[in-house]
Formats: structure tokens, sequence, C-alpha cells
């Protein structure tokens, strides 16, 4: 009787201790997640606060936020529009460029987007990284073009407001067109 007792004890502490690691494992786990993991490029490129003081002048580069509309002919591997970079003394490389979801840069989806440049100095002294914001704004609605724009002194103005919405919808642009001129 005593025998089975002690198996029966046994068995019961086993079953706690399995039960209690079951338990503390994913807490540990959680713990590990919620610390900030620096970026895997800024091992080998640090920010600019980081090294500024080994770098002269020159070799600063300033990034400026930058604001596009959506389907514009942009292309962020290549446009620096709105940095500062000073030439000959620099190479500047387009990274990443991820929104607040860590979602890639999309030139079709109005968003904020926060872009990532390596910037090499030509001198040998540290490499760095610098940040900015590209925002994708949506397009007007309709764009006045010099056709389409009407003085309000003219006199179709004083047409009946049905004529009126029948002779919008004549003039306006074919967008088909519109998207194949930029495209090409």
């Amino acid at each position: 009787m005593k025998h089975q007792f002690t198996r029966r004890t046994v068995s019961g502490l086993l079953a706690l201790v399995t039960a209690l690691s079951a338990l503390i494992q994913p807490a540990a786990a959680f713990a590990e997640e919620t610390e900030t993991q620096p970026l895997s490029y800024e091992a080998e490129y640090p920010a600019l606060e980081a090294v500024r003081p080994e770098l002269t002048e020159e070799e600063i580069v300033t990034a400026g936020d930058y604001e596009i509309e959506a389907g514009s002919s942009f292309e962020i591997e290549k446009d620096f529009s709105g940095m500062e970079i000073p030439e000959g003394k620099v190479t500047v490389r387009f990274h990443e460029a991820k929104n607040s979801e860590g979602q890639d840069f999309d030139l079709n989806h109005p968003d904020t987007y926060q872009a990532v440049y390596f910037v090499e100095p030509v001198s040998g002294h540290p490499f760095y990284h610098v940040k900015r914001n590209i925002t994708v704004i949506e397009r007007p609605d309709h764009q006045e073009t010099g056709e389409n724009h009407q003085d309000p002194s003219d006199s179709e103005s004083k047409v009946e407001p049905e004529s009126k919405a029948a002779d919008l919808e004549s003039k306006t642009p074919d967008f088909t067109s519109i998207w194949l001129y930029f495209c090409m």
C-alpha cells in the first residue's frame, strides 16, 4: 500500500512539473519577443548620429521628407529628390522603404513610408544610414488641363445645370490614354 502511494505521489509531482514547464516556456519566449531587436543593417550601417563625430561636414547627407502623387513616375531606388548629397564625397544607396505595417513601398498605395539609405564616404570614414519619410498622396479626382479649364465669365457658365453635367461628361479625360502616356 505504501508503495502504491509513493508511485501516485511521484506521478502527481511529475505531472505538476510538466504543467509548470509548459506555462513557463511561453512566458520566456514572450519576454524575448518584446525586447527591441536592432535591425539587421544597423551593425554595418549605424545611424548618422552614432558616427557624426568621425565624419567631416562634407560627408554628411541630409534627407528631408518627400511627398509624391500616387501613380507618378517616381523611382525610389534612383530618385534622391529632397536629399542633400555632397558631390563626389559619398556614395548613397537605397536600402528599403516600408510603411508602419511593414509593407514594402507601393507607388500606387497612398501611405507614409520610411525609406532607409546607406551612405558610404569615399574617404574611408565609417558608413552610416539615414532615414526619411516618403508620403504617397492620392491624385486629385479630376485634372485640370488648358483645354478643360473654363473661365467663370465664359458664356457657357450661364447654361442650364442639366446641360452642364452632360457637357462635363463629354469633356472628362480618357484615363486609359493618360495612364499609357505616363507608362511610356
